[in-house]
């Protein structure tokens, strides 16, 4: 994690040279290779990005006094709330002594929410115990049924009607929130609730970490609102010969929207 004097610009504890971004006296044969090291490897406060310098006060600073450089700085630690609750209900009815009727409901509702290791509005890496950070909402509900029936003693028909509905809800924490908006980057969080939250940050090079919420750093696949809803019938009839005559049919209809805004940025070196 960025020390209070390497968010100031003050790299010098690094043992990676730190370049300027353009030549200071540009000539005919200058490249881009050649470029000057900082003094010292401290980064001029007017050099500084206003909007990083504001995104890197939702991150907590190393709590490891004893690490230096380059060598891992933070360490923390968190819990996640799992809530579930499921149940079948099944009856069984003998209408007649030729025909038999069934029915069944099933129902399972799993929640979860974690934070992730910069806490719940930074997000970051999540826990190994979670595997993910944001919250999550799921409902699975099932019915089915049905009726068999003996036309004659070698004559058997039945139809059997299911339906499936699965509902999920995936959200980072600080939904509602406008974090990188705050900061100044615009075209991220347009709106209260689709781009809302703090968007994917991946920094590369010397001491790079991640933040923010998404898939890649932190399992969440957020924010997601997705439906599904299944029916299916089939109906069968079979014959003194053996022979089964069967007709089926099932539909499906899909609702789903998500969107996940992420930057990536270079190696300042």
């Amino acid at each position: 994690m960025p020390t209070a004097a390497e968010r100031g610009g003050d790299l010098s504890d690094l043992v990676t040279p730190h370049l300027q971004p353009v030549q200071t006296e540009p000539t005919a044969t200058s490249f881009p290779a050649n470029r000057q090291q900082f003094a010292g490897n401290i980064i001029p406060t007017n050099l500084l990005s206003p909007q990083a310098l504001n995104l890197l006060k939702s991150i907590p600073l190393p709590n490891i006094a004893s690490a230096t450089g380059s060598v891992p700085n933070y360490v923390a630690s968190g819990q996640g709330i799992v809530n579930s609750n499921a149940f079948d209900v099944r009856i069984d009815r003998y209408q007649t002594e030729k025909m038999h009727l069934f029915g069944r409901y099933s129902f399972m509702q799993y929640s979860q929410s974690a934070p992730g290791a910069f806490g719940t509005a930074a997000g970051g890496p999540n826990f190994g115990t979670t595997a993910f950070a944001g919250t999550s909402d799921l409902r699975d509900q099932s019915l089915a049924s049905g009726f068999d029936y003996t036309i004659r003693p070698t004559w058997l028909t039945d139809f059997r009607f299911g339906f499936f509905r699965y509902r999920v809800f995936v959200n980072p924490n600080g939904l509602g929130t406008s974090p990188a908006k705050d900061a100044g980057i615009p075209g991220l969080n347009n709106d209260a609730y689709y781009t809302s939250g703090m968007p994917a940050f991946a920094l590369n090079g010397t001491g790079g970490f991640s933040f923010g919420y998404s898939l890649g750093i932190n399992q969440c696949n957020c924010p997601l609102n997705e439906q599904e809803n299944e029916f299916q019938w089939v109906s069968n009839t079979t014959t003194p010969s053996a022979i089964t005559l069967s007709s089926s049919a099932s539909t499906c209809a899909i609702s789903r929207t998500c969107a996940s805004p992420a930057i990536r940025t270079a190696p300042a070196n």
